[in-house]
């Protein structure tokens, strides 16, 4: 848990990346945190980081997407002027990556998409949530040029019957097939946004 100094020095550098119009995640905030001199975990300063979005504490020209990072996709943090694919993904190397994992000792990963050992994409429930999905509901996937889009089952959109059938598992998220992922240019990188409710969208 951050103390109070610690707290302040991860507002103070959300404040910082945002007055100069910066793209960054919560792990580049830890980073930054962590290069002053505090020893902080990230999954602490993550929750930070999000909370302070979610309370809308950010300037309103700022928006969040899920950026595809090596096997992970955190959220990241931009001017909605700013495109996402021009973000620095090299400053997360692989060694990085790992340690956000090590860091990250809970099982509830609220930022990422991960692929797990089957090599399925795992969306997680806090988007499914913003779709009106929760355990025990079907959603269609299907693709959308080179994306893929998620609605939840009963609703209409193109493509729809060339779509996939899931049901999201007892914590809410749903699991993609990687027969199906891997048949669009999402496998090769992307972001995630949710439309108005009504849809999820994996862009590359």
């Amino acid at each position: 848990m951050l103390n109070q100094t610690q707290k302040d020095m991860v507002i103070n550098e959300i404040t910082a990346l945002t007055s100069i119009d910066e793209m960054f995640t919560a792990f580049d905030v830890t980073r930054r945190v962590r290069a002053a001199g505090s020893t902080v975990r990230h999954f602490d300063v993550k929750r930070l980081v999000h909370s302070t979005y979610n309370n809308g504490n950010f300037p309103l020209e700022y928006e969040r997407n899920l950026k595809s990072i090596g096997n992970l996709s955190p959220f990241l943090y931009h001017p909605m002027s700013k495109d996402p694919e021009d973000y620095d993904s090299q400053s997360l190397s692989p060694t990085t990556l790992a340690q956000v994992l090590s860091d990250d000792d809970d099982d509830d990963d609220d930022d990422v998409i991960i692929r797990g050992k089957a090599g399925r994409l795992r969306i997680n429930h806090r988007f499914l949530q913003d779709i009106n999905v929760k355990a025990g509901d079907e959603v269609l996937c299907y693709p959308y040029g080179q994306n893929i889009r998620i609605i939840k089952a009963g609703m209409t959109g193109p493509n729809v019957t060339n779509s996939k059938r899931y049901v999201a598992d007892q914590y809410g998220n749903v699991r993609l097939n990687p027969i199906f992922v891997n048949k669009t240019s999402v496998d090769e990188g992307f972001y995630i946004s949710v439309h108005n409710s009504e849809y999820i969208e994996l862009k590359v």
